[in-house]
């Protein structure tokens, strides 16, 4: 039976190198649908993962069903498809911040991977910041946002061991190390 994953954490821990970690190992388990913004492509940026709409067809979308949850991060709105949380062939995964954690839960019990980092290791956020191509400014408001996400994260700890793990990255081999085994146990 197919189960829905939801990476989650703060921006630049690593989710979306996961997921495409997951995607090569296991291309015939997982989808990972394109997620619906209103956030504006980021320069070089292909959609393959998100679908830039205005805000009145956000609203349009949300008023229509389209979404199973919708919440607004930094100013913009993300909604992860309806049609991804129903029974399928396959595992379907999704990258998101940790506040709409509770939204998720009311959708077939979804398994859920938080990722963290220990304090002293927000130089590692911004090194990685840095290599994707962020200007200073968009890294020092992504830092101040990562903190709140850790907090929330922090609050929603229960429900996420409950329904799967945290997982603290110390550095890049805590994916291969610790969560891609675990996430092998869990689909088998």
């Amino acid at each position: 039976m197919s189960q829905l994953f939801i990476i989650t954490g703060p921006s630049g821990v690593g989710k979306s190198f996961l997921i495409e970690k997951v995607m090569t190992l296991f291309p015939d388990s997982f989808v990972t649908p394109p997620v619906v913004t209103t956030r504006p492509p980021r320069a070089g940026e292909q959609p393959v993962d998100r679908h830039f709409v205005t805000v009145q067809e956000f609203r349009r979308m949300q008023e229509e069903g389209a979404f199973a949850v919708a919440d607004e991060f930094q100013g913009h709105w993300y909604g992860f498809p309806a049609s991804a949380v129903l029974p399928s062939d396959k595992h379907v995964i999704f990258n998101t911040w940790p506040a709409p954690i509770p939204a998720f839960m009311s959708h077939a019990s979804p398994v859920f991977i938080g990722m963290t980092i220990p304090p002293t290791h927000i130089d590692l956020l911004r090194r990685r910041m840095e290599r994707r191509g962020d200007d200073a400014v968009t890294i020092a408001r992504r830092l101040k946002q990562v903190q709140i996400d850790m907090a929330d994260l922090a609050k929603q700890a229960s429900a996420v061991n409950a329904q799967g793990r945290i997982f603290t990255i110390t550095d890049d081999s805590t994916i291969d190390t610790e969560i891609i085994p675990w996430i092998t146990t869990m689909i088998q």
